[in-house]
């Protein structure tokens, strides 16, 4: 089964008032580092999920301060889990 490869872009973009933040994630193959459009990455704690652009790229706005665990699956992929923590 294919691996996928998960980038966190600009992972958060600061200045985001009240506490909000913004996620960018980039999913790509992690063997070929080909991107991965129209992947799956989801935040099961607080119910959001996002498809990838054709780029490879989901953002996730307006998130709580916390921890959290991304899910990213993509069709003939392994499934794919990361921990972060926002802010950093």
């Amino acid at each position: 089964m294919k691996k996928i490869s998960i980038i966190l872009l600009a992972l958060l973009c600061a200045g985001i008032t009240f506490g909000q933040q913004s996620l960018k994630v980039k999913v790509i193959n992690a063997d070929s580092k080909e991107t991965l459009g129209s992947a799956t990455v989801l935040i099961n704690a607080i119910k959001k999920n996002i498809i990838t652009d054709s780029m490879g790229i989901a953002v996730f706005q307006n998130l709580p301060d916390g921890k959290y665990k991304l899910s990213v699956s993509y069709v003939g992929y392994a499934e794919k889990e990361i921990s972060v923590t926002i802010p950093f």
